[in-house]
C-alpha cells in the first residue's frame, strides 16, 4: 500500500484527487488529506435539504457531492479524512470493519478505546468521531471517512439539515448522532497537523505503507477533473432527480405561501399564494422562481432585478432567498 498525504486544503481538489486515485491508479493507497470548511452530501442525497443552505451563504461554506453514498457531513481544518482504496473481487469489496481497523488500531495508540456503531459510524463512549462511505468502482472500492480532531462542532451541527419536512423526496437522509473532538476525548495537546503525521507514520509502521505523492501530471488532471465536475453546479445541484418544497416566506407586510417541484436543480411548476391576495406578488415569484435553478446565486440575482422587488434593500432579499431552503 502506498500512502499519500495532500498538499491542498481544496475541498474540490481532493475530493477529485480521491476519484482520480480510484479510477487512474492499480496499487492500494491510503490518501489523507484535510480540507477548508465544506459541507459534503452523499452521491444519493439532495443537497439543498441536507446542507443549511443559509448557513452556506452566510459563512461562504460551499456544498459539495461525493461519489459515494451515505449521509451529509461537515469538514473543516479540524478534520482529518482518510480514504483507502484497495483491490478486491467483486461481492467482497464492501466492508466497513475491515478498512476501518487500521483507523482504530491507530486511536487506540492514543489511548482511546473505539466501537463500531450503527452501519458506518465510529464512535468513543456513545459520541462519533468518524462517519464512513463506500464507492465501488469494478474489481476497486473507495473507503472514506471523517476523523473528528477539533471540529468546530458548532458549525457542524449549523451546517447540517439531517431532518427537513419542507422537502418531499426520494433521497437517501442522514441520520443525527451526538459528535465529539478526539483531541479532547483524548486530552491531546497537539495540532491536527501532527494528528495527521502521527496516521501517517503508523501506517508506514504498522501498515507497511510507503509514502508516495503526485506526479505533476496527475495533479494537472486532477485539477482538471475538479473544474469540470466537482466545481460544477450540475453535479452538485443538478444530480439529484426530483423533489418538492413547500415553504411560507415572509415579506415586509405579507406572507407568501409556495410549493415549487423541482426537476434536478430547476424549479419547474411553482404555486404561489399569498397571506393578502396580493396577485401582483403571487405573479412576480412565479415568474422568478419558474425554470430557474434552485441556488442561492441564481435566485438572488433574479430577485434583486425584479421591479416588484426594488424597494427592497439588499438584506431583506438575502433573507427572502434563505427561505427559499
Amino acid at each position: 500500500m502506498i500512502c499519500l498525504l495532500s498538499t491542498s486544503t481544496n475541498p474540490y481538489f481532493n475530493l477529485a484527487t480521491e476519484e482520480y486515485l480510484l479510477k487512474n491508479r492499480s496499487e492500494d493507497i491510503c490518501f489523507l488529506y484535510i480540507n477548508t470548511p465544506v459541507i459534503v452530501v452523499g452521491k444519493h442525497q439532495n443537497a439543498v435539504s441536507e446542507a443549511n443552505m443559509a448557513f452556506s451563504m452566510e459563512h461562504n461554506v460551499p456544498v459539495l457531492r461525493r461519489i459515494s453514498g451515505g449521509g451529509a457531513v461537515y469538514h473543516d481544518e479540524g478534520n482529518l479524512n482518510f480514504c483507502f482504496i484497495t483491490n478486491g473481487k467483486q461481492g467482497e469489496l464492501v466492508d466497513f470493519r475491515r478498512y476501518t481497523q487500521p483507523v482504530v488500531q491507530f486511536l487506540a495508540t492514543l489511548g482511546l478505546e473505539v466501537e463500531y456503531s450503527g452501519s458506518n459510524n465510529l464512535t468513543v463512549n456513545g459520541k462519533k468521531i468518524s462517519g464512513n462511505a463506500m464507492h465501488v468502482y469494478k474489481n476497486r472500492v473507495l473507503h472514506h471517512g471523517t476523523l473528528l480532531f477539533n471540529t468546530n462542532l458548532d458549525n457542524l451541527v449549523q451546517s447540517l439539515k439531517p431532518v427537513n419536512p419542507v422537502y418531499s423526496d426520494k433521497s437517501v437522509k442522514s441520520k443525527p448522532w451526538a459528535v465529539a473532538n478526539i483531541s479532547q476525548l483524548a486530552s491531546l495537546d497537539f495540532n491536527i497537523q501532527t494528528f495527521a503525521n502521527r496516521f501517517l507514520y503508523f501506517l508506514i509502521d504498522e501498515q507497511s505503507a510507503k509514502p508516495a505523492s503526485l506526479s505533476v501530471t496527475e495533479m494537472l488532471e486532477i485539477s482538471s477533473l475538479s473544474l469540470h465536475k466537482y466545481e460544477i453546479w450540475e453535479w452538485t445541484y443538478g444530480y439529484f432527480t426530483e423533489y418538492y418544497l413547500e415553504k411560507q416566506i415572509e415579506l415586509p407586510g405579507d406572507t407568501v405561501y409556495l410549493r415549487l417541484k423541482v426537476v434536478k436543480g430547476e424549479i419547474g411548476a411553482v404555486e404561489a399564494v399569498t397571506n393578502n391576495n396580493n396577485s401582483l406578488i403571487s405573479s412576480a415569484f412565479s415568474s422568478i422562481l419558474q425554470n430557474s435553478r434552485h441556488c442561492p446565486v441564481q435566485l438572488y440575482s433574479k430577485f434583486r432585478q425584479s421591479p416588484r422587488f426594488l424597494n427592497l434593500t439588499d438584506k431583506e432579499i438575502q433573507n427572502i432567498v434563505k427561505q427559499l431552503f
